[in-house]
């Protein structure tokens, strides 16, 4: 008899090393129930923190009720992807998929799954001539963002630097490289169209406000060669650019 209550108790003790831990078992794991849930509370996300994925809040339902689980950080977890936790409609019931991490196939791309940490704060130094400053910026090395700091770049005449930046797209973040960019300088004063307001014709009004861009004493909405160029407005594919037509 006592035999028997010993190997009873073992298989009872073996079968209990096979069960999943609770807090395992919910994992990815969702619940139908009648009940809609209420509105999600607003939560202000946190900046960036690198090496960390934001999880937001949601109702979780405890088998009697609805209860909020606010949101927090978890480690970022390289070749997986964090799934928020969201309630579906399902005919006329509610469906909870639980949140939790997913592997992804390796991408062709070169995007990241963590936001970059907030730029660092460098001090600008003076001017330097011939050379351009391009302010430091987050690379990704070894699996987390690195800082890169600020440097010189060598000036290039007719080009302007477009520093480093990140791009998000769908929850993946990508760097685009710094690069020169040629500048345009139709009334070629040293100052590049993107960066100045234009004012074709230097009569010192920008033209988003010249109501006469040829002065010419005629009104643009009644002048039909509003640029001066000898071509009708209607014939002119650029009417309010006297050198292009």
């Amino acid at each position: 008899m006592k035999r028997s209550l010993t190997l009873a108790a073992a298989l009872t003790l073996g079968a209990a090393a096979f069960m999943p831990l609770p807090s395992l078992a919910q994992t990815g794991v969702g619940i139908t129930i009648n009940s809609a849930p209420p509105t999600p509370r607003y939560e202000s996300i946190p900046a960036p923190r690198a090496g960390y994925v934001w999880a937001p809040g949601y109702w979780n339902w405890n088998g009697n009720r609805h209860v909020w689980v606010a949101g927090h950080w978890e480690v970022a977890r390289r070749g997986y992807e964090y799934q928020r936790s969201e309630w579906v409609r399902d005919n006329d019931r509610w469906r909870l998929d639980r949140g939790g991490w997913y592997q992804v196939p390796d991408r062709d791309d070169d995007s990241v799954g963590i936001a970059p940490p907030r730029p660092r704060y460098e001090r600008v130094p003076r001017a330097r001539p011939g050379y351009v400053w391009v302010p430091g910026y987050w690379n990704w090395r070894a699996n987390r963002h690195e800082w890169i700091r600020g440097s010189w770049k060598r000036e290039r005449p007719g080009y302007m630097y477009e520093a480093p930046r990140w791009v998000e797209n769908n929850g993946r973040w990508h760097l685009e490289e710094g690069s020169w960019v040629r500048m345009r300088d139709r009334d070629r004063d040293g100052i590049p169209d993107r960066l100045e307001r234009r004012d074709l014709d230097r009569d010192g009004v920008p033209d988003m406000r010249d109501r006469d861009r040829d002065n010419d004493g005629i009104r643009n909405r009644s002048d039909a060669d509003r640029d001066g160029d000898g071509v009708r407005n209607e014939n002119d594919r650029y009417p309010d650019d006297s050198r292009r037509d």
